[in-house]
């Protein structure tokens, strides 16, 4: 699908529902990935701002909607919004030396807010949302704008998107994380990983 695209959304989801006949679990990780996202602030345009809200909030509120009524009407579901710490906290450093920018950072907040309201909203009918920050995750896609072993890694330290992974699998699966699940704020993953909380095999990348 395109996140950029409403009808290829809803394309994709018509081929899911076609295909397997119901809708258990969504995963709301793709993101509008492009280095205007991290843009300084006097650099940032008005379209690029608007690229990566409909990317990054926009899009998973749209699948959102598409695939609550289905999930009501098979008796409950799971929505998982994967954010990010830039929703939550001031960058450490300018976004050129390798933090993020103001257009990240409020796509990612926007989409934190999210679960809250779909958890009040159908409240007794079977759906339960929840934000995650995976922290920084070792992918090709953050290499390329964020550089190889920069700032926010040797300060965070990174996982792979293997033990994120696990740790996404596990909590939309196993009744234990019915707890974690449900709480109001973002669910720290790589935090309950080395707490050992959440059962990942595969450890910190670095």
């Amino acid at each position: 699908m395109d996140l950029m695209d409403a009808a290829s959304l809803d394309a994709a989801c018509d081929a899911v529902f076609a295909h397997y006949g119901r809708v258990d679990v969504l995963v709301n990780n793709a993101v509008y990935q492009d280095r205007e996202s991290n843009a300084l602030l006097h650099e940032l345009t008005d379209e690029a701002l608007e690229r990566t809200l409909r990317g990054n909030a926009v899009a998973p509120f749209h699948l959102a909607r598409r695939v609550l009524p289905i999930m009501v009407a098979q008796g409950g579901g799971r929505i998982v919004n994967v954010s990010s710490g830039a929703a939550k906290h001031d960058p450490p450093v300018p976004a050129d030396q390798g933090a993020w920018g103001f257009a990240y950072g409020a796509s990612k907040a926007a989409l934190a807010r999210l679960a809250g309201c779909i958890n009040v909203e159908y409240r007794g009918k079977g759906i339960s949302a929840f934000t995650v920050n995976p922290g920084l995750v070792s992918t090709e896609a953050v290499t390329a704008t964020l550089g190889d072993g920069g700032t926010l890694e040797q300060r965070y330290g990174a996982m792979t998107p293997q033990a994120i992974a696990e740790a996404l699998l596990w909590l939309v699966n196993d009744p234990a994380a019915a707890a974690i699940i449900a709480s109001p704020k973002i669910i720290e993953l790589q935090q309950l990983i080395r707490e050992g909380r959440i059962p990942a095999a595969a450890t910190p990348a670095r």
